[in-house]
């Protein structure tokens, strides 16, 4: 599967964001923020969850959340 590259909006500042499967892993994800790796998209439990390599200081569960969201919208995974 492709990855999935979206501008977001944090604040007043743009970012752009990847999603990209990792070679060899059906099931791993990671992300990346201007190009800088964030953390990675797991399966656990027959859930897709999402873990931040270092959670940064602007990030919050509901952030988390909205990550997944977008990742099952576009990547086309039943939730």
């Amino acid at each position: 599967m492709k990855g999935i590259r979206y501008v977001a909006t944090f604040g007043e500042e743009s970012k752009v964001v990847d999603i990209c499967p990792v070679s060899g892993s059906l099931h791993q994800w990671h992300l990346y923020i201007d190009n800088y790796y964030q953390g990675q998209f797991l399966m656990r439990d027959g859930r897709r969850t999402f873990e931040y390599q270092k959670a940064p200081e602007w990030s919050t569960g509901d952030d988390i959340g909205i990550l997944v969201d977008i990742f099952y919208e576009v990547s086309g995974e039943q939730p």
